[in-house]
């Protein structure tokens, strides 16, 4: 039977490394009886190879709590392009399956879009899957909540200007957005409309990877694991801020008194003061204590994850708890950081002028590409 495998994240688990590998096996794949297919027009912001966006795009997103993510995201004039996006990428699966008889779809937006969207993606493609014959395959990659989370705040205040505290996130993400870390509910959701069968986890813990690789273990969830020539893209940093430097940023994101192309001039130097300085890795946003209590909210859900979905009884995850000590902004650390990152910038300002014409001359080419604002949620 045609199978489509839909890859939705969760975010912060390599999904846009998965991507890129999909992107640069696109013949690879064909030569396996499996199609990769880019779907056009591309959206703007929103590299090609997230080949399944057409489906976060159909319907508007809404909390828990009933409020829509975008204002105004529901208008009428709005829907018809969207119907017509919608319609274009389903014709597009539909090629797809005239050649080859498996089909991957990739997009980490998926995993809020069947928990939160007005009109549910999944409902869409099933529909579609009936009509046109064919299987839905879901591969999710799980990490650790507490990790997901911190590492997702300091994402949006690395790319997205977002200037709340890591606390004022986890208050406002669960209240609006409980299901993005409840693993057990938002599976089981889906699995009501593809079956339990067709619903792949994976851990994102690297000990638990087929052959040793999330490359390897995602050709593992595809049944390509016995292939040898795909080729892997080259390692790219793509490290969050360390936890001073994500707090120095924040400060610059709530700043409206600096002009944008300054602010994006300080926050390259930031970046690059965050890779060369010390680490500090005896710190975290929670104590262990902290990280073991927020973590045994999760626990009872976690363990039928496990058990239900992957066959298994001991814990869905198996890194052990680090004995971190709970970050405070002003502490031991943030002269020292400061002072590093103010020495970068002295000896940097000198090329802002010429950073600064690289800049204007490269802007629609960046601005198309991966280093684009994300929007505020």
């Amino acid at each position: 039977m045609k199978t489509l495998y839909l890859h939705i994240g969760t975010p912060k688990t390599a999904t846009s490394s998965l991507q890129k590998f999909c992107l640069m096996n696109q013949h690879r794949f064909q030569k396996y009886n499996y199609a990769f297919p880019l779907v056009r027009p591309k959206y703007p912001n929103v590299p090609i190879q997230r080949n399944a966006h057409f489906l976060v795009d159909s319907s508007p997103r809404y909390g828990e709590d009933g409020t829509l993510e975008k204002p105004g995201d529901d208008a009428p004039e709005k829907q018809a392009p969207r119907q017509k996006r919608l319609t274009d990428g389903l014709d597009t699966i539909h090629d797809a399956f005239h050649h080859y008889d498996n089909v991957i779809l990739t997009d980490e937006s998926l995993w809020i879009s069947f928990c939160y969207n007005q009109k549910n993606p999944l409902d869409i493609l099933c529909e579609d899957a009936k009509t046109e014959d064919y299987r839905i395959r879901v591969i999710v990659y799980l990490r650790r909540q507490d990790q997901y989370l911190t590492s997702r705040w300091n994402q949006f205040v690395k790319h997205s200007c977002d200037c709340r505290t890591f606390q004022e996130y986890l208050d406002d993400v669960l209240l609006r957005w409980p299901l993005i870390a409840d693993y057990a509910e938002a599976l089981d959701r889906i699995a009501q409309k593809t079956g339990k069968d067709n619903v792949i986890v994976r851990r994102f813990e690297a000990s638990s990877w087929a052959g040793g690789s999330v490359y390897t273990d995602f050709l593992n969830a595809l049944g390509l694991d016995h292939c040898a020539d795909f080729q892997y893209p080259a390692e790219e940093k793509n490290a969050g801020l360390t936890l001073n430097y994500a707090e120095i940023q924040r400060q610059l994101n709530c700043s409206n008194e600096i002009p944008r192309l300054q602010k994006e001039f300080l926050s390259r130097c930031l970046r690059k003061a965050s890779d060369i300085c010390p680490k500090h890795t005896e710190y975290s946003f929670f104590s262990a204590a902290e990280t073991k209590k927020f973590l045994a909210g999760y626990e009872e859900g976690n363990s039928r994850v496990a058990r239900e979905y992957l066959g298994e009884t001991g814990p869905l995850f198996s890194e052990p708890i680090a004995e971190t000590k709970k970050w405070e902004p002003w502490n031991e650390h943030m002269g020292e950081d400061l002072g590093c990152y103010l020495s970068l910038l002295a000896t940097t300002a000198f090329g802002f002028d010429a950073w600064k014409f690289k800049y204007k001359k490269m802007a629609k080419s960046w601005i198309s590409g991966k280093e684009t604002f994300m929007p505020r949620h």
